[in-house]
This record gives C-alpha cells, sequence and structure tokens, in this order.
C-alpha cells in the first residue's frame, strides 16, 4: 500500500473514534422486566386506552337498555312564556283593525313513565299552567284582560299487539354487543401482551447487537495494537498489519449502524407501551429458558375453549338470528291498544283578573271535581297487503347474511386448529435450533481462544485470526436469534390459547 493508505487508516480510525463517542446522560435510566413493560402498556398504551374506553360506551350502553324497564319521570318547565304582538282584525263591511295581543304563561308538566315488559307502558301526567291574556282594542283605545289556570292529570295506557317485543330485543342486543366488546377487549389484551413481547426482545436484541460491536471494536483494536507492535518488531508483513486495520474500521462502521438501529427501535417500543420518547430505558430480559414439550391436542382444546373468536362469532350468528326478525317484523299485522282516563279543571272566567294564583287554582281545582272526565279507549290494526316482494327480498337478505355468519363460525374453528398445529410445531422447531446453536456459541468462544493464543504466537495469520473472531460474534448473533425466536414462539402460542405454558397459568 501507498503513503496514501498508511495516513488514512489512523485518520479513519480517529474519525470513528469521534463519531461513536457516546454522549452520556444524567438522566435517570427505567429498568424494566418484560412484566413491568406489560404493566404499564396496559395502563398507558393508546390502544389499550382506546380499547377500555370502547369496552365502556358498552357497558355503558347496557346500562341503559337495562334501563328502559324502569320507571322514568320527565318535569317541563315555562316561567315563564312572554309573547305581545300586533294583530289584523278583519272588520265585516270595513276596514280592518289592529289590536294587540298579549299572553303571559307559567306552566308545568309532570309525566311518569312505566314502561311494561310486555312493551307496553301506563303513563301518570299532570299539568299546572297559568295564563294571563290580555287585548289591546286600538279603536277606542282599551285594554282588556283575563288570567286563567287550568289543571290536569291524566292516566295513560299503550299496548303494541302481535309485533316484535322491541324492548327485550334491544335489550338482548345491548348484551350481545357487551359480550362481543369485552371479548375484543381480552383479544386484544392478548395482542398487546404479544407486541410488548415481540417489541421487548427486539429492542434487547438490538441493544446485545450493539454490545456485541462493541466487543468486536474492541477485541480488534487489541489485535491491531498486537499487529502493529509484531510489524515494528519485524515478525509480520506490514500488509498484515494494515489488513487489520481495515478490518477495525469496519467494525466501528458496524457499530454506528447497530447504535442507530437501537434508538429507532428504542423509540418504537416506548410509543407502545406509552412512555415518553426521551425516557431513558435499559430492559432487564429474563435469559434463562425451559424446554418445554407440548402437546397439540392440549394446545387445539384450550384454543378452542378460550379463543374469544369463538363466542364472537356465536354472537354474530345470534345477531343475524334476531335482524331476520327485525326484518320480517316489518311486514307482520300490527296491532296497538290505547286507553286514557283524562281530569281537568279550568277557574273561573268571570274571576276578576287581581285574583291570586291560590285562590285561581281553588277555582280549577272545584271545576275538576265537577267537570265530565275526558276518557277513551282504541284499538288499532295495520295489516300489509302488498308491497310487491320488497319485505321478502330483505328478509332473504337477511337469512344470507346469516348463512354467512354460520360459515364463518365454521371457518373460524378450521383457522384455529391451523394456526395451533403451525404455532406447535414452530415452538418445537425453534427449541431444537436454540439447543443446537447453544452448543456452537460454546465451541466458537474456545475456538476464538485458542486462535488469539497461536496468533500471539506466530502460528496464524491476521485473516485466519479475523475470520474465527467473524465466527464467534456470528455465533453469538444466531445464538441470541434463536433464543427471541424461542421466547415469541412461546408469547405467540399463549396469545392464540390465552394459556402460558412456562407458568402453567
Amino acid at each position: 500500500m501507498g503513503r496514501f493508505a498508511k495516513l488514512s487508516f489512523p485518520f479513519l480510525l480517529i474519525f470513528f473514534d469521534v463519531l461513536l463517542a457516546n454522549p452520556l446522560h444524567s438522566q435517570n435510566v427505567r429498568s424494566l422486566t418484560l412484566e413491568e413493560a406489560i404493566s404499564i402498556a396496559r395502563k398507558k398504551s393508546y390502544q389499550m386506552q382506546t380499547l377500555y374506553e370502547n369496552l365502556k360506551s358498552a357497558e355503558e350502553n347496557l346500562k341503559a337498555a337495562k334501563g328502559q324497564f324502569k320507571t322514568n319521570a320527565h318535569l317541563n318547565l315555562s316561567s315563564p312564556d312572554f309573547r305581545q304582538q300586533v294583530s289584523e282584525i278583519p272588520v265585516p263591511n270595513g276596514l280592518p283593525v289592529y289590536n294587540t295581543t298579549g299572553t303571559l304563561l307559567y306552566q308545568t308538566n309532570l309525566t311518569v313513565n312505566q314502561p311494561l315488559p310486555t312493551n307496553g307502558f301506563f303513563s301518570l301526567r299532570s299539568s299546572l299552567f297559568q295564563e294571563q291574556v290580555s287585548t289591546y282594542v286600538a279603536l277606542n283605545q282599551q285594554t282588556f284582560k283575563r288570567k286563567d289556570f287550568y289543571t290536569s292529570v291524566s292516566l295513560q295506557f299503550q299496548q303494541p299487539l302481535f309485533t316484535l317485543n322491541t324492548l327485550k330485543v334491544g335489550l338482548k342486543k345491548a348484551k350481545l354487543n357487551y359480550e362481543t366488546a369485552r371479548l375484543r377487549y381480552k383479544q386484544e389484551t392478548a395482542n398487546m401482551v404479544y407486541n410488548v413481547t415481540q417489541g421487548f426482545y427486539n429492542l434487547y436484541q438490538a441493544e446485545r447487537l450493539l454490545e456485541i460491536a462493541k466487543e468486536e471494536v474492541k477485541e480488534r483494536e487489541d489485535a491491531y495494537t498486537l499487529a502493529q507492535n509484531k510489524f515494528k518488531a519485524g515478525l509480520i508483513p506490514e500488509v498484515e498489519a494494515m489488513q487489520l486495520g481495515v478490518d477495525l474500521a469496519q467494525s466501528k462502521n458496524n457499530l454506528m449502524v447497530a447504535r442507530g438501529n437501537h434508538q429507532r427501535l428504542s423509540d418504537s417500543f416506548k410509543q407502545l407501551i406509552g412512555l415518553p420518547l426521551d425516557e431513558p430505558i435499559r430492559l432487564i430480559p429474563n435469559l434463562s429458558y425451559k424446554e418445554i414439550h407440548i402437546s397439540l391436542s392440549d394446545a387445539i382444546a384450550r384454543a378452542l375453549k378460550n379463543r374469544p373468536e369463538i363466542q364472537e362469532q356465536k354472537i354474530q350468528v345470534e345477531l343475524a338470528k334476531i335482524h331476520i326478525r327485525e326484518v320480517d317484523s316489518q311486514s307482520e299485522v300490527k296491532g296497538m291498544f290505547s286507553a286514557y282516563y283524562n281530569l281537568t279543571g279550568i277557574s273561573d272566567p268571570s274571576l276578576p283578573f287581581s285574583t291570586r294564583p291560590y285562590d285561581l287554582f281553588q277555582s280549577s281545582t272545584a271545576d275538576m271535581k265537577t267537570r265530565p272526565r275526558n276518557k277513551g279507549v282504541s284499538f288499532t290494526l295495520s295489516i300489509p297487503l302488498w308491497d310487491w316482494g320488497v319485505n321478502r327480498a330483505q328478509v332473504n337478505s337477511a337469512r344470507a347474511a346469516l348463512k354467512m355468519a354460520e360459515l364463518d363460525q365454521k371457518n373460524q374453528e378450521v383457522s384455529i386448529r391451523r394456526q395451533i398445529r403451525a404455532l406447535v410445531g414452530r415452538v418445537q422447531e425453534a427449541l431444537d435450533r436454540l439447543q443446537i446453536l447453544d452448543k456452537n456459541r460454546e465451541v466458537a468462544r474456545k475456538s476464538f481462544q485458542i486462535s488469539l493464543a497461536r496468533f500471539e504466537n506466530g502460528e496464524i495469520t491476521s485473516q485466519e485470526l479475523a475470520r474465527v473472531q467473524d465466527q464467534l460474534s456470528q455465533a453469538a448473533v444466531n445464538y441470541l436469534s434463536a433464543f427471541i425466536a424461542y421466547k415469541l414462539a412461546l408469547a405467540d402460542l399463549e396469545r392464540n390459547t390465552l394459556y402460558n405454558y412456562e407458568e402453567e397459568k
């Protein structure tokens, strides 16, 4: 190599040293185990918070549907309601005149409703209102005033007949929708646990790759220093010492790439579990593993028993059946039985305008005792005659939707069986690979130690040492990859069976 090459190696090494300088932060570093990360994600992650609000919404809707069966009351007040305006009054055989009329109303309505399980209801209604009426007659410039008081109490009953009980259907749909939301929350919680587990180990892998890159740089720096000393002593040619410098520069470049990848994964993981992006964290993984051999039949049985999708598909079939009944009821004969009984009293119109409200009220109640009652009973019947097949087509469409829901239910079971078969095989393959690579890692470590001693004794060249060093690094990376693959395979199996085979719960 020429002079430029001799000058460029030290320069490159200094350049990488500057870039790889790791700024130390004085911030407190949060240490996280996998269990702690999952616990934080349950409370702070965006996904879990939105799912919780969705579940809460369904729960409140169910409460509202149950409340439809209970007594409810409404109070309406108009105090006051004042209006005054000029009105045109036609005059027979003459010109119209313009009088000014005004009303001042105080009104109170109290309504108490009692729904019935039969979809009917009783309603008790009480009304009190006082009305002041004034008329200004422009012709003679006089104002006439009168004050009235109305008292009314009524009882009303209505009962739909020969048709769908919409009150009970609404309650059943609310229960099914709440159960669906609960099942989805359960499934999404399992998905969240898996996603956090995956993010945790991916970030840990990035951490380890970063550490491996650092170790590789340290080892190649030592080898480079040793080679330089041997070159100065005339034990190795210059080209061999410079080759180690090239390898060291490459290792430092790999370290920069590993550091950038770690930073990106760290930010993604913090967003996933709901931590601030600027909060430093350090992962504390459990690096031990158990050899778990899973029975395929046991895993399938647990999945079919625990998977929310199975229950959700059953709910979808029930909702489809309800929809058929709702659509079909639109063409049914419908009846309505109604009855009411009303007591009304009006104050004496001859009382002077200055009469007190209490006296007006007494007058209206006295009138209520003598005035004939308002009452009525009715029965109406609605009979659809023809609609050119519209309702039949709508019912057939709803039945097709039911058939699709039933097919989805059967297909879901087949899909779950297939998924579990694949997952159990994946766990076993990952375990076998992990055990093989664990032994390979030990062999690579011993091989490197022997090669390093041989290099120091001049028995092998720097290229041969570098090759063994690469094998050691690759063995460590392969083992870590296999370890994470095994952990994720178990986590995926837990997500799909809702059973933790490691902890047997």
